[in-house]
């Protein structure tokens, strides 16, 4: 604090005698230099204006490399790839224990609409908007804040400003269960309840279903890069496959449109796992990706040869 006090105050000094410095040499009288040293106070002006931008722009900021903002995460490349095809917004939801996770002028610098709008003046008819979507804290007028509430998430005026993603580090469920609002079955109706995984912990059913059981969702693309998060999704998918009591059924498509393209799909390699077929993931898995990879150097699709699902072996 000392070392920035001293510069400014240099700074000041020296703006000041190049100030008298000028002065002097316009007022007339006999008083008045006519060597080259007193004509040279422009170029020390500049000098100074110089030195000013120097200590106020070379040296106060940090130093980083400009490589860093090349670096692009898979869950911003899914945004980028999201937003590419079709219209939408995106917004964080944050609480005390995340960071920030996206700040407001890194949407801008990646091509991706925020309805938190950017680090300027933002028009107070659409600060009030978004306190009545939730109180702002942020510096007003300057800056929206990220979500709170999860309640926020559902709110009609989250839905008309057309918010389609939301970026979070935390684990998100619905708001409510919709077994909340089934009520009891008549004796001529009955209800479908649907829920992910998180919310199925400590419920049990009659019947489940767990759908779209294949390799990228169960488990999926984003957590398979370590050996800890694909064993978190192998727990997750215990979750799911012991909530039923006496039906359990596991679904899943031999090909999904991905990117506007059929795609052939694999089944989850946990299904080799309870099938006791694990050592023939890896062997299909790779098949798939050969068939790909012909397909794209042929440039026409690849043929339709989706792996089946592994049938349990038969035990003696």
């Amino acid at each position: 604090m000392t070392r920035w006090s001293t510069t400014l105050a240099l700074a000041l000094a020296g703006t000041g005698a190049v100030l008298r410095w000028s002065q002097r040499n316009e007022r007339p009288g006999p008083s008045q230099g006519h060597g080259p040293l007193s004509r040279g106070w422009p170029l020390l002006a500049v000098a100074l204006v110089a030195l000013d931008l120097w200590l106020a722009t070379g040296a106060f900021n940090p130093a980083v490399d400009p490589a860093l903002l090349a670096v692009e995460p898979p869950s911003v490349r899914f945004l980028r790839a999201q937003a590419s095809q079709e219209l939408g917004r995106i917004t964080t939801f944050e609480d005390a224990t995340t960071s920030k996770t996206l700040n407001a002028n890194l949407g801008w610098l990646l091509g991706l609409q925020d309805v938190r709008g950017y680090d300027s003046i933002i028009p107070r008819q659409y600060v009030q908007y978004m306190q009545a979507i939730e109180p702002q804290g942020g510096l007003l007028y300057n800056r929206i804040s990220p979500f709170y509430d999860p309640a926020s998430l559902t709110d009609p005026r989250t839905h008309l400003l057309g918010v389609r993603w939301v970026m979070t580090e935390l684990t998100l469920d619905p708001p409510d269960a919709t077994s909340d609002e089934a009520g009891v079955p008549l004796a001529d109706e009955d209800y479908l309840i649907l829920s992910t995984m998180h919310s199925a912990k400590g419920q049990e059913w009659t019947a489940v279903f767990v759908l779209n059981v294949v390799d990228g969702c169960i488990p999926s693309d984003m957590s398979t890069g370590r050996s800890e998060d694909i064993d978190e999704e192998r727990r997750l998918c215990y979750v799911g496959i012991t909530r039923a009591q006496d039906r359990l059924t596991l679904s899943l498509a031999l090909t999904r449109m991905k990117w506007g393209k059929p795609r052939d799909t694999i089944p989850s390699r946990f299904l080799f796992e309870v099938t006791g077929q694990a050592e023939n993931f890896a062997a299909v898995a790779a098949a798939k990706k050969e068939a790909e990879r012909r397909s794209q150097s042929a440039g026409r699709p690849a043929a339709p040869k989706s792996a089946r699902p592994p049938k349990p072996r038969s035990k003696k």
